[in-house]
């Protein structure tokens, strides 16, 4: 029933897991914690769907 959210919730996942490093590399460490914040709303949001 909720394989849709899921499936986004998961591509935003990765892409944001992919993204962290990159803003690291770039000096960015606020951006980067972002990124695995929003990575981590997104892996629980997933839990909580699937419930």
């Amino acid at each position: 029933m909720h394989d849709h959210a899921i499936a986004i919730l998961t591509v935003a996942a990765k892409a944001a897991e992919i993204n962290a490093p990159i803003w690291e590399k770039e000096n960015d460490p606020e951006q980067a914690a972002l990124c695995r914040e929003t990575a981590k709303s997104c892996r629980a949001a997933i839990e909580i769907l699937k419930g």
